[in-house]
């Protein structure tokens, strides 16, 4: 647990559990519990995010996997090409959030 609070692999959560994280070349990828949406928050204007029941950020993500209910379990959002780190935020249902450290994404 040390070893993970000095790497900064860690995250806050008030409920919904991030369960993989990979930052690739042009996307984000999360593996998280149900969750109503999930948003790569990358400097004042730039972003992507999908949602279970509204829309958001049309064409910068994709829904891989939703449970029964229709709630996201898995996404890819785009990464933007305009700022070298983004934070990533996912909410659940009853408005609770997870939320990661910075992620640098320099390409």
């Amino acid at each position: 647990m040390l070893a993970a609070l000095r790497d900064g692999s860690f995250y806050g959560s008030a409920g919904p559990v991030i369960e993989a994280l990979d930052v690739t070349e042009n996307a984000v990828e999360v593996r998280c519990s149900p969750e109503r949406s999930i948003t790569l928050l990358a400097g004042r204007w730039f972003g992507s995010r999908v949602n279970a029941d509204r829309p958001g950020y049309p064409g910068h993500g994709d829904i891989l996997a939703t449970d029964g209910r229709g709630e996201i379990t898995a996404a890819r959002l785009e990464r933007p090409a305009h700022t070298p780190y983004g934070r990533l935020e996912v909410e659940d249902s009853r408005g609770r959030r997870a939320w990661t450290n910075p992620l640098w994404m320099r390409r």
